[in-house]
């Protein structure tokens, strides 16, 4: 049996805080399954190891289901200029979180695209704001690198909270650009393919469309969903 399993199963005083309409179901292949009693079927899950074993035997973050990206980026934001705010200046505009990184190409290439673009989004009197969660591997990188933006970032130090922005949206490469709306809830996570093909930024905060006609750069939505293709000949010319 994992080990991890073995060290929940048996120290029972890693629960012993957490609320008496929840409770501990099972333990099972590595996997601890929580049930809300307020809900029929109700069922979380915590997959264990690294940080999710810590705040599962300290108690920590119960129930560990998805936070809320106004929870998560909670704390101080800051600006290359120096100057910090926190996560309350982002409430009633739209927000581009930006997963991006000083040592890979395709981020750099983009971030120059992606300043013209917050210009213009904001020259025209939209409430937009990005923010830059860094995979960049030193803060020497990280300063450098962001120098060049004029949004916000989590600071390099934050690596908890950069850590629980990936697990939120389940950033698998970069550049990732995640468009909210004013509430917080995802519009599109292909803010990077919606940038490029809309320089001008009139289709902003880019809402998804109903129909698309499939190409190169937009291929990659046809993983998040149920996609319909329709196939059709092309028109001859003169036709």
């Amino acid at each position: 049996m994992d080990e991890a399993v073995e060290q929940v199963q048996g120290d029972q005083r890693a629960l012993s805080g957490v609320p008496g309409r929840w409770r501990e179901d099972r333990v099972r292949n590595g996997l601890l399954v929580v049930r809300d009693d307020r809900k029929v079927g109700g069922l979380l899950n915590c997959t264990l190891g690294g940080s999710e074993t810590y705040a599962l035997l300290c108690g920590l973050e119960f129930p560990w289901g998805p936070k809320p990206f106004g929870e998560v980026v909670a704390g101080p934001l800051i600006r290359s200029s120096g100057q910090v705010s926190d996560g309350s200046a982002l409430e009633g505009s739209f927000v581009g979180v930006y997963f991006s990184a000083h040592w890979c190409p395709p981020c750099r290439s983009l971030s120059r695209v992606l300043v013209e673009s917050y210009r213009t989004v904001k020259e025209a009197g939209q409430k937009f704001e990005i923010v830059f969660v860094s995979a960049d591997r030193s803060e020497e990188s990280f300063t450098q690198y962001f120098s060049e933006m004029p949004w916000v970032a989590v600071p390099s130090q934050s690596e908890g909270r950069r850590s629980l922005l990936n697990r939120l949206y389940g950033i698998q490469g970069i550049p990732t650009l995640i468009l909210l709306d004013t509430e917080g809830k995802v519009i599109t996570r292909q803010g990077r393919v919606e940038v490029l093909n809309d320089l001008e930024c009139r289709a902003f905060p880019w809402h998804p469309r109903p129909v698309l006609e499939l190409n190169e750069s937009n291929a990659v939505q046809l993983n998040e969903g149920p996609c319909l293709v329709l196939f059709v000949d092309a028109e001859e010319e003169g036709s």
